[in-house]
């Protein structure tokens, strides 16, 4: 298999392959705890909905401390309007999958949660400070932050409105904004939005995602699945500023029919396979300058060996 046709090493532009390295992705485990969380609270709805109470975000309750609330809004959805549900989950199919080629799975995920509780508590200080503290349920929040980031990352991106108005990326980002900041302006001025929706979480998530593209945030160690990796990093750091691009191997003399670069080529064929792995998994931003510059280096080489092969002897 040759060093640019491996799965794990096409990252570049938008990207909709949900089994990209296998398995299922964060996207699909989101749309599917998302799916049955609704099914769950359904079911429930008949008997006092106890579900939607225990998730939702109720401003008394997170206040005296049930901060889960906060994330677990985002996983649920009002069970007598699966349009609520359906049109979250499919924006997050169209951007997500994009997003987690990128960035990887942990990134992602991490990002998604972190946009979930950045919502909820935009939400709930926009409640306070407008004096309206009404429950709120939704994944629009968390959502809204990854449509945003794939805006910015991809700005001339069409998308089929309705799936016959092309319209492009950064279009619909500036009117999905507006939308949501004219009735905050209006409750801002005295008025009131009757149209029972959380902007100011839609626009928290926006924000979130905004600013976690403009400055190439990461937030996977601030979550438990980060922390190992981010130990990892740390306790091998030290490593990494001391070590060579190529690998010195006492066994390859003279007399060896292994000849140094063989071994040479071998080795760092193996690294870059690492690396590449690493790549897959966690994204483009975990990767060190060295790692960058042996991946480059293996590029070069395995050009150079295919030239080899190619030419007529």
């Amino acid at each position: 298999m040759g060093f640019d046709s491996r799965d794990y090493a096409r990252t570049e532009g938008p990207q909709f392959d949900w089994d990209r390295r296998g398995g299922w992705s964060a996207v699909k485990w989101i749309i599917v705890i998302t799916a049955v969380t609704y099914v769950v609270q359904f079911l429930g709805y008949s008997r006092g909905d106890q579900v939607t109470r225990l998730l939702e975000i109720d401003f008394p309750k997170v206040l005296s401390g049930q901060v889960w609330r906060l994330l677990t809004t985002a996983f649920a959805h009002h069970p007598m309007s699966v349009w609520h549900i359906f049109f979250n989950m499919v924006v997050l199919w169209m951007v997500g999958p994009t997003i987690e080629s990128l960035r990887g799975s942990r990134e992602f995920l991490a990002f998604y949660l972190s946009a979930a509780i950045i919502s909820s508590l935009a939400y709930l200080g926009w409640g306070l400070f407008i004096d309206r503290l009404s429950p709120a349920i939704g994944a629009s929040g968390a959502v809204s932050a990854a449509a945003i980031y794939f805006a910015m990352k991809y700005p001339n991106h069409v998308w089929q409105v309705y799936g016959i108005i092309p319209v492009r990326a950064y279009v619909l980002a500036i009117i999905k904004v507006g939308m949501d900041l004219l009735p905050m302006l209006i409750q801002l001025t005295g008025g009131v939005s009757y149209d029972n929706i959380g902007h100011s979480a839609h626009l928290g998530g926006a924000l979130f995602g905004y600013l976690y593209y403009r400055y190439d945030w990461s937030v996977a160690w601030l979550w438990p699945m980060g922390w190992g990796k981010q130990w990892q990093k740390w306790k091998s750091g030290y490593r990494r500023r001391t070590s060579k691009l190529r690998v010195y191997h006492p066994e390859a003399t003279k007399g060896d029919p292994r000849t140094s670069d063989d071994i040479d080529d071998r080795s760092l064929t193996a690294q870059a396979d690492r690396i590449l792995q690493k790549l897959g998994e966690q994204g483009e931003q975990s990767l060190t300058d060295q790692e960058r510059e042996l991946l480059a280096e293996e590029s070069r080489r395995a050009r150079a060996r295919q030239s080899r092969l190619g030419r007529p002897g």
